[in-house]
Formats: structure tokens, C-alpha cells, sequence
């Protein structure tokens, strides 16, 4: 009898230590869920922190870059007869001013767009000449002048060696020739002939906003003074050095049409450009116009 009140007692024993240690997996498995939800409200709080901390950032950076483009303009429309140009910032076809506003390392530079080469004005000389300059083949300067005015004029007769609705047809493109003026500089790429290699060296010495076809080299890339003026790139190299060093002498360009660059970059890394071309205008008072506008290339370190 007494085996069997101790077989009873044992059972009962083993089944409250059985219970236990289920309650106490339980109890571990709760914890650790919590502790999982409480880490992932951490990082989510981190990261919607880290969101925050960007967004004010990227903004900051994006004021300060306007406050740095107007304040060229304002400048520009300063600007009185004879004034002198700046011996600092002054590369020889732009001008740069650096400060700091509100925390944020500024740098906005200033370019006569008038010194560029005109796509919709430009004689095929020029642009047969700026073409030669970067390509050093005359051969193939020749084709993109005649793509370029082909692309350009309304009519669709062909020139020796440019393209026409019906090449820009046979080379599989799903356009032709535009029949009408460039409305912007990116539209270069769609001429037929025009490489990627080649664009991104004439995007920085043409333009649309001229609007004439002789230009001021006063301010323009050695790239244009060479083709303009049809000497050598070290001729040309040596003529805006001689700019930088007589900066001091020179007078201050009369510049109607300006390209603004402004890059502004917050103590943590974080970075804007804005760009943009201005027509300053006289009058009742000197005023401005904005031609273009870009304002993207955000990004963060």
C-alpha cells in the first residue's frame, strides 16, 4: 500500500515539475518575442529619425543653394561700368564666389552664356570648327556640322554628309530630324552621328539662349576660343591663362544672358546643385528673367 501512495505522490510530483518547466519556456518564449518587438521599434524609430534628419538636411542644403543663386543674380544686376573683375573665383571664363550661409558651405559660379557657341545660330564654320576641336578629324567635323544644320533647318534636303529624316530612319531611330530650332542642349544627343564621348565635351560650349551667332570670347572655354578664333588648343589654353593672371586689369563683362551654378553642402554631407540661366534685363530698374532651371542632383554622403 505504502508503493503506492509513493507511486501516487510521484506522479503528482512529476506532473507539477512538468508544468513548471512548460511555464517556464513560456515565460522565455514571451520575453523573447518582446525583445524582438522592442528591438525592431528601436531601428524603426532610428530609422524614421535618420528620415527626418535627411529630409531637414537635403532641405537646408536646397535653401542655401537659392540663397546663393539669387544673391549671384543680384550681384550681376550691381554690377556698374568699369568695375573690375574679382583677382579670387575668376578661372578665366567664370567667376566663382564662395561663403558660408547658415552652416552650409557655399559655392556659386557665374558664366556669360553669351561666350558659348549657339546651336541654333552658329555658322557651319563654327561648328564645324568647335566639332573639329574635340574630334581632331575633319572628316567626321564635317558630318556633325551637317547633321547639326540638317537637324536644325525645315527643309529636307540632305547635305553631303548630314542626315535627313530618311537616314535617321534607315539608322533604326524612332525620330528624324527635328525641322525647327534646339529647344534644349540635351537634344544634341538625338543628332545622328553625335556619341555620348562627344556631347558631354560640346554640352559645356554650346547653348540655345544666345541667340546670335557671333560670340564673346571674353568669358568663353578654351574650347570655344579655340574654334572661334582657329588656333591651336595650347594657343587657346595660354589665352585664358593670361585672362586668370591680368584678372585685377580686366573690366567686369557685360553679361545679358548668365549661367548660375550653385552647389551648397550641410556639415553632414549633404549636397545640392541648382542651375540655372538668367536674362538680366534693363529698364525702369534692372530686372531678370529665368530661361532654364534645374534642381535636381540631390544625393548624400
Amino acid at each position: 500500500m505504502s508503493d503506492l501512495h509513493s507511486q501516487d505522490a510521484n506522479r503528482h510530483t512529476g506532473g507539477r515539475r512538468g508544468n513548471g518547466g512548460f511555464a517556464l519556456v513560456s515565460v522565455l518564449w514571451i520575453v523573447t518575442v518582446l525583445a524582438i518587438l522592442a528591438t525592431s521599434v528601436l531601428q524603426i524609430s532610428r530609422l524614421h529619425s535618420d528620415i527626418s534628419h535627411s529630409v531637414h538636411q537635403r532641405a537646408k542644403a536646397r535653401t542655401a543653394a537659392d540663397a546663393g543663386f539669387y544673391l549671384a543674380v543680384m550681384q550681376l544686376l550691381a554690377v556698374a561700368p568699369n568695375m573690375k573683375l574679382p583677382e579670387q573665383g575668376w578661372t578665366g571664363h567664370s567667376i566663382t564666389y564662395e561663403w558660408e550661409f547658415d552652416g552650409v558651405a557655399l559655392s556659386v559660379s557665374v558664366e556669360n552664356e553669351s561666350s558659348r557657341v549657339d546651336l541654333n545660330f552658329a555658322s557651319e564654320r563654327t561648328l564645324r570648327d568647335l566639332a573639329l576641336a574635340v574630334l581632331g578629324d575633319a572628316s567626321r567635323a564635317d558630318a556633325i556640322a551637317n547633321a547639326i544644320l540638317d537637324y536644325r533647318d525645315k527643309d529636307d534636303l540632305r547635305r553631303l554628309d548630314g542626315a535627313e529624316d530618311i537616314d535617321y530612319k534607315r539608322a533604326g531611330r524612332a525620330f528624324g530630324a527635328a525641322n525647327g530650332p534646339f529647344q534644349t542642349v540635351d537634344e544634341l544627343r538625338r543628332v545622328l552621328g553625335m556619341t555620348q564621348e562627344l556631347f558631354e565635351q560640346l554640352r559645356h560650349a554650346v547653348t540655345v539662349f544666345a541667340e546670335a551667332g557671333d560670340i564673346d570670347t571674353t568669358m568663353s572655354t578654351p574650347l570655344v576660343v579655340q574654334a572661334v578664333l582657329g588656333i591651336s588648343s595650347e594657343e587657346a589654353k595660354q589665352l585664358v591663362a593670361e585672362r586668370i593672371e591680368n584678372a585685377g586689369e580686366l573690366n567686369f563683362p557685360q553679361i545679358e544672358i548668365a549661367r548660375i551654378r550653385a552647389a551648397a553642402q550641410t556639415s553632414s554631407g549633404s549636397r545640392y546643385f541648382r542651375e540655372g540661366v538668367v536674362l538680366l534685363k534693363e529698364g525702369k530698374g534692372k530686372h531678370y528673367a529665368i530661361l532654364d532651371w534645374r534642381e535636381d542632383f540631390v544625393r548624400d554622403n
